[in-house]
């Protein structure tokens, strides 16, 4: 029987086939009482680490400044970013129905397919599941 051998870092599976579920980001949700009318699940595939770990150096800025709306422009949060592999998993709750018919598409907007450029992904890369509640 024929073995191969794998580098250290593959046997922990640390490397581009990693199953394992790594917390990146806390996300901005600030404690609110507005009631939540909607979640939505976003998974976004990329072609390589660098663009991945540029993309959640940015997630981590967009973090800050959400965190810093004043409550009464709290119309949406994101939930926690995790990483499996070369994924990125997080969730988005809103918490007003007008706001979230509007924008739960925006990932598609020519703004944010600029932006995504910057990190080699486009809208095709994304997963999302909008649940309403």
């Amino acid at each position: 029987m024929e073995q191969t051998k794998k580098a250290p870092l593959d046997i922990l599976n640390v490397l581009e086939d990693q199953s394992e579920r790594i917390l990146v980001l806390e996300g901005s949700e600030k404690v609110t009482d507005k009631p939540r009318v909607a979640c939505s699940n976003c998974e976004i595939t990329f072609a390589n680490e660098s663009d991945l770990l540029a993309c959640i150096e940015a997630l981590k800025q967009s973090d800050e400044q959400m965190r810093q709306r004043p409550q009464e422009q709290v119309l949406y949060n994101w939930k926690r970013t995790y990483r499996v592999g070369m994924k990125l998993l997080f969730g988005v709750v809103w918490y007003d129905r007008e706001f979230f018919e509007r924008r739960k598409e925006a990932y598609k907007s020519n703004l944010h397919v600029s932006i995504f450029e910057r990190f080699g992904i486009v809208p095709e890369n994304f997963k999302i599941e909008h649940v309403v509640l």
